[in-house]
């Protein structure tokens, strides 16, 4: 196979790693007084551009651009993005809603089609062959493995410019802010986010069972690289991604026992050692040289003690007294932000059901989550299926559900499904989780959704569904951005108030509109 045909099959698979890898080093704005987390939100736009083009033109030529999480998950997904749309058209500001709903749209689609690109493989000649669906669920895995690669050298980049930012403050002899803490990133709670989802998928990597292929050396230095990365989670204080890995390992052995204890094992060894370091470099080694430990977790320790909701109880009435007022259509996607000004609050309620239902109505929380049931059956399935010899799939089967559990949890209480990085972050979950699933059935006989896909001329009606709607979704997310993009700075002055004290993004700085 030919670069150029291999580089097409994956774009969106590359596309996505590359940007979640980039993402915290675009220090340059991209427009007029843009920050990083406005650098972010753009790259993340222009992903999913390319990506809705991509899929509009796989599915003319091929058919099957999309995997499907079978048809009642599916039914559900479309529920609740049926009635986004009915939600947007009512509330106060429809540009805003639809720039939510269609990025939102958008980020499932990605999903999707990154999952198909994991289980296409092409036969006959590359002009006329119809996608088909591979048989063997052992290549679903080498791709995500190939992918999670990928995306850890990224992570492997950022330790090396927070330890460049650590040095400076340690030689320099400067108390290091929360930029310096966590550079490429408004906020050090962003970064919890990424590594949430990122933690598990790292764990994999460290195990035998994992595949790597360069064996017990490139093992050992992911074994590092995960300790290091929680070593940069104590160093914030991400109680969120703590909460959410310790349910994950909870419901993991819960679920499979003994066959789980490899990862749970890898994720706890690596956590006692990023403790370790943590409390060396940035606790006794500061205090050795005069300055006060580094990082927020003693702040946050103490908060906690006094408020162990952090100002969470504030946002959940807000949200609750927006279900009370529009129960079955919300007051609109992304309108959260807009009633924060008044307690000059965070821009979303730090939990995912109470966002949807506030913002998109109780019908839609609903429908997403019967989804998220839906693909939770189907991940428990065909776990089931795993043999008991069957090392590697067990890791597998592990990571994916853990992943997906601490990722769940950690939303309930955080803003992880609003923020770009962490975005495709679940993007890339969600791709593995389906693409997983569904090539299980697909081993087993069953026939699926997305393959073998008949030629484009049999799936007309589902190529000028999905035409239509990515267009939509593209055209709201333009207009939705467009009119800031061109002027964040004058549009960041008329919105924010005065006395907001630090940066709590939404769609742009500070969420505002």
């Amino acid at each position: 196979m030919n670069f150029s045909s291999l580089a097409s099959r994956y774009l969106l698979t590359a596309l996505t790693c590359l940007a979640v890898a980039v993402g915290p080093f675009l220090h340059i704005p991209w427009t007029v007084d843009a920050s990083y987390h406005n650098n972010q939100r753009l790259m993340q736009v222009g992903v999913l551009l390319i990506g809705a083009v991509t899929v509009l033109v796989r599915q003319r030529r091929q058919g099957g651009a999309l995997v499907w999480p079978g048809k009642v998950g599916a039914a559900w997904l479309g529920a609740w993005l049926l009635l986004g749309a009915v939600s947007s058209m009512q509330s106060l500001s429809p540009r805003h809603a639809f720039y939510e709903w269609g990025s939102m749209t958008l980020l499932v689609m990605l999903a999707l089609a990154i999952a198909a690109e994991w289980m296409w493989t092409a036969r006959g000649n590359e002009a006329g062959a119809a996608a088909h669906v591979e048989s063997g669920p052992g290549r679903v895995a080498a791709r995500l493995r190939r992918t999670m690669l990928w995306c850890g050298y990224g992570c492997v980049a950022y330790v090396f410019l927070a330890m460049a930012y650590y040095l400076i403050a340690v030689i320099g002899h400067v108390q290091p802010s929360q930029l310096m803490l966590s550079p490429g990133y408004d906020n050090h709670r962003f970064l919890n986010h990424v590594q949430t989802i990122s933690l598990p998928f790292l764990a994999w990597l460290t195990l035998p069972a994992g595949g790597v292929a360069d064996g017990r050396a490139h093992r050992a230095m992911w074994w590092r690289m995960t300790a290091v990365w929680w070593m940069l989670l104590f160093v914030t204080g991400g109680r969120g991604t703590v909460f959410g890995i310790g349910v994950a390992i909870v419901v993991v052995l819960g679920l499979y026992g003994r066959a789980a204890w490899p990862w749970v094992r890898a994720l706890l060894a690596t956590a006692a050692a990023g403790l370790i370091a943590y409390l060396l470099l940035y606790v006794a080694l500061p205090m050795a040289i005069g300055l006060k430990p580094f990082g927020v977790l003693q702040g946050v320790a103490e908060r906690s003690l006094v408020d162990p909701a952090s100002g969470r109880l504030d946002l959940w009435r807000l949200a609750w007294s927006m279900i009370q007022s529009h129960p079955w259509l919300g007051e609109g996607p992304l309108h959260f932000a807009h009633r924060a000004m008044a307690l000059q609050a965070n821009a979303h309620p730090h939990d995912w059901l109470l966002q949807i239902a506030a913002e998109w109505g109780v019908p839609a929380v609903g429908a997403l989550t019967a989804a998220l049931v839906c693909g939770a059956m189907a991940m428990w399935r065909r776990g089931r299926a795993v043999a008991d010899g069957d090392l590697a799939g067990q890791a597998l089967r592990t990571t994916l559900v853990g992943g997906a559990v601490a990722t769940v949890a950690d939303a309930c209480v955080s803003g992880s499904i609003v923020m770009p990085i962490s975005q495709l972050w679940i993007v890339l979950l969600v791709a593995g989780s389906v693409a997983w699933t569904q090539s299980g059935a697909a081993a087993s006989g069953n026939r699926l959704a997305a393959g073998p896909m008949p030629h484009a001329h049999r799936n007309v009606w589902v190529s000028m569904l999905m035409a239509l709607v990515l267009a939509f979704a593209v055209a709201s997310v333009l207009r939705g951005m467009l009119p800031e993009a061109l002027g964040l700075g004058a549009q960041e002055r008329g919105f924010t108030p005065p006395a907001y004290p630090f940066f709590a993004p939404r769609l742009w700085r500070n969420g505002y509109f």
